[in-house]
């Protein structure tokens, strides 16, 4: 967690707006210039804090190889009967 809770706010964006640093930064700070926008989130993505504050998010988020296989094998052993219309 951030202690800039403007920084905060911008990770936040960052992820709902699907990794769009120019739009999750004029979402934060109201700047309606996108190319202010662009090289200030440029800027700030690569401030250290909150490049591991994104890293992190990314980690917690990622699936584990026991989850993805067990994924895969429940989609392998579906019964394709079960989605089509018999009548």
């Amino acid at each position: 967690m951030l202690k800039n809770a403007k920084h905060q706010e911008f990770v936040n964006q960052y992820f709902l707006l699907n990794f769009n640093g120019t739009k999750a930064y004029q979402a934060t700070y109201g700047v309606k210039d996108e190319n202010v926008a662009a090289v200030s989130a440029s800027n700030l993505l690569r401030n250290h804090k909150v490049s591991v504050e994104i890293e992190a998010r990314f980690y917690a988020r990622q699936m584990g190889a026991n989850e993805a296989l067990d994924i895969i094998t429940t989609h392998a052993r579906a019964d394709m009967g079960d989605f089509l219309d018999t009548e």
